[in-house]
């Protein structure tokens, strides 16, 4: 730790673009910070990756989220009073449906200079091309979608049946 008011959660083992889980790194670093009043949590600037792995599982009940519980929370902090959370441009990437910052009964927290996002995100806009008996056919922006852009062919264009399976990508045949 490099001083009372200022930790590095790198000292915690979290390391950027290694696609490696910082939750239990987070948790440590932010457990350090817990009882200093004006602490500073910074982090080196890069992609930190979360995994549903070793995060809290939490009941929470809230109206503006789904009804599924438990939530998946990996950094999750109860009682912090007066907390910077510096991310240095960095981005977080979270893996699968979890709630990414969870505070309760905090004052005075602050996250700055960071994203939030999903290596697969949930949602996309699409254009519809094509509406058969048997599918339809979709553009998606493959830029929208990270790591599920794989699954689509180079124009972007996708197709799902009516089962409501996972889209495929459209090949030159029909899809079955």
């Amino acid at each position: 730790m490099r001083s009372d008011r200022y930790n590095h959660w790198a000292d915690f083992g979290v390391r950027p673009n290694s696609r490696q889980n910082a939750v239990v790194g987070v948790q440590k670093a932010l457990e350090a910070c817990h009882q200093v009043k004006g602490a500073i949590l910074a982090c080196p600037k890069g992609r930190h990756d979360f995994w549903p792995e070793q995060s809290a599982k939490i009941e929470y009940y809230e109206s503006n989220t789904t009804s599924r519980n438990p939530q998946v929370c990996p950094v999750a902090r109860k009682g912090f009073k007066g907390l910077t959370i510096e991310g240095n441009g960095s981005e977080f990437v979270c893996h699968g449906r979890m709630q990414p910052l969870t505070l309760e009964d905090c004052e005075g927290v602050t996250a700055r200079n960071l994203s939030i996002g999903w290596d697969i995100p949930f949602v996309a806009q699409a254009k519809i091309e094509k509406v058969e008996k048997d599918y339809i056919d979709i553009r998606i922006n493959r830029a929208e979608l990270g790591a599920w852009a794989a699954r689509t062919n180079r124009s972007g264009l996708a197709r799902a049946d009516e089962t409501r399976s996972r889209a495929k990508p459209v090949g030159s045949r029909p899809y079955t």
